[in-house]
């Protein structure tokens, strides 16, 4: 509600609005979609069955990871209905078998979306630059979730490529990722696979009778084909009168190289960076010798960051409740707010989840104990700790103390494991389970009682699981809630 708010109060022509989320895996050599409705057919190909409706050989999917262009509607200023549903669809596709969904290929969709010039009245500004404030709202998958550090580093390096006054990576609570904007765009393009076969075998069959494969080059040729006859497809969509611009990339310009990402210095990010369970946001400061002069009309109404949203019962004389989740009032009211009872630290801060129900238990675990910066993960806060110079000790306003310094992590069981990191499931003081992933060294090797870890065969770098994230936590947001 705050980024919609703010969106609408800075306008068009300072915020790029996006939307993002990646498709659920379009097959190869298999029905893309099962569902019957009418069916358009596309007369430049053959449209063909297989002998089995079954994947023709393992990762024989596509990935398209979509991306709205939200349109924001001029001269309503803070009214978040201001930022709409509608835009352009901007989507790249990739082999399941030879990239990824990582955050370093959504670092090179975002390069790839400033630099269309078919969007660029969405993304850049009168001077041909990309638009100062950025936003963009997520799914909260592994590939794109904002607590993370390769989200957190891909997310630097734009803000000081492009010399941004802000960026904002958002996503939303548990059970309402359906509320993504973009989710409303993925209806239309999944009606144009309905019946559609995306051939396999176009320059030849790379599969043995096994179907494994036998010629590598091959398999790329094809994939690169089915990709690009499926893009053409969703290239001619019109939806809710805006284009749809369709591409299948290339597996060997998928990603941005990690070491050519910008990143910041630990101080660097201590004045720039701030997390949240939900949201990363990062803003220029005031130093002159550090920030060049804003582009935008931010700092008219921010000092530099977002607050905290807090929740304010009119019961005792609009008190805040943290445990209330009902009231939770608009930007421009809570920017009047005297929040100084509240404040964290030797930096004077409310962390931002002060008032978040589905973390609130560990809001003190995950801040630091010498400067008061609270994080969107423990393993977040390891990595500041261990260049944090604050001499003085955060105040003990929710129930920080020494005591609460985070150790290794013991966790109930593991969920995933990749390289040297591991998704653990562990328990917070108040015995609430919660998901993140970890650094090897970060886990305590203590023996787990109960049943045995869970493990994932064949584990890759690239390797995604299937959480039920319903399972793990508690949800505490309605559907009525704001």
């Amino acid at each position: 509600m705050y980024l919609e708010e703010l969106a609408a109060a800075l306008g068009p022509k300072q915020v790029l609005f996006l939307s993002q989320d990646d498709k659920a895996r379009v097959p190869i050599g298999k029905t893309a979609a099962n569902k019957q409705t009418p069916l358009l057919m596309h007369l430049d190909y053959r449209i063909r069955l297989p002998d089995h409706d079954w994947v023709v050989a393992d990762k024989h999917k596509l990935i398209p990871s979509v991306y709205a262009v939200i349109n924001i509607t001029e001269n309503r200023i803070g009214d978040p209905k201001a930022v709409t549903y509608s835009g352009p669809t901007f989507i790249r596709i990739r082999s399941g078998k030879h990239s990824g969904s990582t955050a370093y290929s959504h670092a090179k969709d975002f390069q790839e979306i400033i630099k269309c010039d078919d969007l660029a009245e969405y993304c850049r500004d009168d001077a041909g630059y990309c638009k100062p404030i950025v936003m963009i709202v997520v799914d909260g998958g592994p590939d794109e979730n904002p607590r993370y550090e390769k989200v957190i580093n891909t997310a630097i390096s734009n803000f000081i490529e492009y010399k941004l006054d802000a960026i904002f990576i958002a996503t939303n609570a548990p059970g309402r990722s359906a509320f993504n904007r973009v989710e409303r765009r993925m209806a239309p393009l999944s009606r144009d696979l309905a019946g559609l076969v995306l051939p396999h075998d176009h320059f030849g069959s790379h599969l043995d009778d096994h179907g494994k494969t036998v010629d590598p080059e091959l398999e790329k040729e094809n994939f690169a084909h089915a990709g690009q006859v499926l893009a053409e497809i969703w290239s001619d969509k019109i939806i809710d009168g805006y284009p749809t611009l369709a591409k299948y990339v290339d597996p060997a310009d998928s990603e941005v190289e990690e070491g050519m990402l910008l990143k910041g210095s630990p101080g660097w990010r201590i004045r720039h960076v701030r997390e949240s369970h939900y949201m990363v946001q990062i803003v220029k400061c005031s130093n002159a010798d550090c920030c060049s002069s804003p582009r935008s009309n931010y700092f008219k109404i921010m000092k530099q960051f977002v607050p905290a949203p807090l929740s304010i019962s009119q019961k005792k004389g609009l008190d805040i409740i943290p445990d209330d989740k009902e009231s939770f009032p608009s930007l421009f009211f809570r920017l009047a707010i005297n929040d100084n009872g509240l404040k964290l630290g030797s930096n004077q801060e409310v962390p931002f989840d002060y008032c978040c129900p589905s973390v609130r238990d560990i809001i003190s675990q995950r801040t630091c104990a010498k400067c008061g910066i609270y994080h969107g993960s423990i393993k977040s806060l390891k990595l500041h700790e261990k260049e944090c110079k604050m001499d003085q000790p955060a105040l003990v306003k929710i129930g920080l103390s020494a005591a609460c310094k985070p150790t290794n992590i013991r966790p109930v069981r593991v969920a995933a494991r990749r390289q040297k990191e591991k998704m653990i499931i562990w328990k917070s003081r108040l015995n609430d389970e919660h998901v993140d992933w970890f650094d090897d060294e970060d886990i305590s090797t203590e023996e787990i009682p109960g049943p045995p870890c869970d493990t994932i065969e064949n584990e890759t770098q690239d390797s995604i699981p299937i959480i039920d994230i319903n399972t793990l936590m508690s949800n505490p947001w309605t559907e009525d809630d704001n």
